[in-house]
């Protein structure tokens, strides 16, 4: 199930983003909230029909999670909407973001919403980030959008992967906390 996905991709991007944990897991849970609109839902059944001859026309979802998250209006809301626009892409210009939520993504969100499930159309906004480092230096809000775009976009492959694989890729790698020690005692 949908819900399911959005869940456990959230888990995920919480585990890779402990900058702030609860911030990456709302681009988890809603990052894939426009697959709830029935024009989406349709999409997934004629890709699945055997007898379609033509493929079906694809169906816009990321706005509608942009939509959900951009709802407040303000700077960590901007850059939750961007990195959630962006999950099957690339990061687009902040203006060009605000156009697309504000012509298309509050359009769709308000024709789906009904079908969004409660736990995670009114999932409570945590506060700010630690330190307000959106209100820092470029290159500080720059990198802590990245590393959250990055966190949203690995959790999203992973458990993608996990799904049409029939389980978990092995894991064998360190845990990014002791890949900070390791980094901490190296310098």
């Amino acid at each position: 199930p949908l819900y399911a996905h959005l869940e456990r991709t959230a888990l995920r991007a919480k585990q890779f983003f402990p900058a702030a944990p609860d911030w990456a897991y709302l681009a988890g849970l809603w990052h894939d909230a426009g697959k709830y609109q029935k024009e989406f839902q349709t999409y997934l059944v004629a890709s699945n029909e055997e007898s379609n001859e033509q493929r079906p026309v694809k169906v816009k979802h990321s706005i509608v999670g942009a939509a959900l998250a951009g709802r407040q209006r303000d700077a960590v809301s901007l850059v939750l909407a961007w990195v959630i626009a962006a999950h099957h892409g690339s990061l687009a210009a902040r203006t060009y973001l605000v156009e697309q939520v504000r012509s298309k993504g509050m359009p769709l969100l308000k024709a789906c919403q009904a079908d969004i499930p409660l736990n995670v159309l009114n999932t409570p906004r945590p506060s700010s980030p630690e330190g307000s480092v959106l209100d820092t230096t470029l290159g500080s809000a720059s990198l802590w959008i990245r590393m959250l775009f990055s966190a949203l976009i690995d959790a999203d492959m992973l458990d993608t992967e996990a799904w049409s694989s029939g389980g978990e890729r092995p894991n064998n790698y360190a845990h990014i906390d002791e890949l900070r020690d390791r980094l901490d005692g190296f310098l």
